[in-house]
């Protein structure tokens, strides 16, 4: 019997993703295959899917504006700032982790991530 071994992948506050530990941040379990396609090598996500155009939000009144150039970093934002469990936000964190896994290229995750930080109220430049 063929059996894959299966891991699964967490956020760390280093903004990089941990292919140990609780899944606090996907909460899916990948196979041994699917990691190494989203770029986790010795244990840290290393590949960095970088948006052709950066994203400006601003995550709370106070806060400076912060520039988004990456899924990680959208994936952050996501994560962390974004409480509300909407269908857009779901919609974006799902498209994060296909372009992680390699299934997606990350224009699918920019402009799903920008309708998520519209609906927030959090977009400040696109």
């Amino acid at each position: 019997m063929n059996q894959t071994a299966l891991m699964t992948i967490s956020w760390t506050p280093a903004t990089k993703f941990s292919c140990e530990g609780a899944a606090e941040y996907f909460g899916k379990e990948i196979n041994a295959s699917e990691a190494v396609a989203a770029g986790c090598r010795g244990g840290v996500m290393t590949g960095s899917s970088r948006f052709e155009r950066p994203v400006v939000v601003q995550v709370s009144r106070h806060s400076s504006e912060r520039v988004v150039f990456d899924v990680n970093d959208a994936s952050n934002i996501l994560l962390r700032h974004l409480h509300r469990q909407t269908a857009k936000r779901k919609a974006a964190m799902d498209a994060c982790l296909q372009v992680l896994r390699g299934a997606a290229h990350p224009p699918v995750a920019r402009r799903a991530f920008v309708a998520a930080a519209l609906e927030a109220k959090l977009l400040r430049s696109d």
